[in-house]
């Protein structure tokens, strides 16, 4: 059951993750704004997914489904129209930034629930000599 409800919130995450990358920002919303937002969401999305399932924390990366098939179908489609270098450092960006916030936020989430969750963890800081 956890394993199910981990890659629900991992899907929805991405869903709501395809909208903040595909979508231009609102009126009074900054571009700086919306990228934060937007990696915020994957790496929490990542450590949620990997705390509810910690032995297979690499299913967050489909908390990034949303970029990497955006990132994909544009580089897919500008491949035979030629990129500059500035497009195709974007386009990796776009592709590889989503899926590295949503893998590390994962293993931090598995880290989490192996250490016997956050509790634990701040209690091992703050007593530690």
């Amino acid at each position: 059951m956890r394993m199910v409800l981990a890659v629900i919130i991992a899907l929805l995450a991405g869903l709501l993750g395809l909208s903040f990358v595909f979508s231009d920002p609102g009126p009074g919303e900054s571009l700086m704004w919306r990228l934060a937002e937007a990696a915020l969401l994957f790496f929490f999305s990542g450590v949620l997914t990997g705390y509810l399932y910690s032995r297979s924390w690499r299913l967050a990366g489909l908390a990034a489904w949303g970029a990497v098939l955006l990132a994909l179908a544009s580089l897919l489609s500008a491949a035979g129209e030629g990129l500059t270098g500035g497009e195709l450092v974007q386009l990796l960006a776009l592709l590889l930034v989503p899926l590295g916030l949503a893998l590390a936020g994962g293993y931090l989430g598995a880290l989490l629930f192996r250490m016997g969750g956050l509790d634990r963890l701040l209690e091992r800081l703050l007593h530690e000599k």
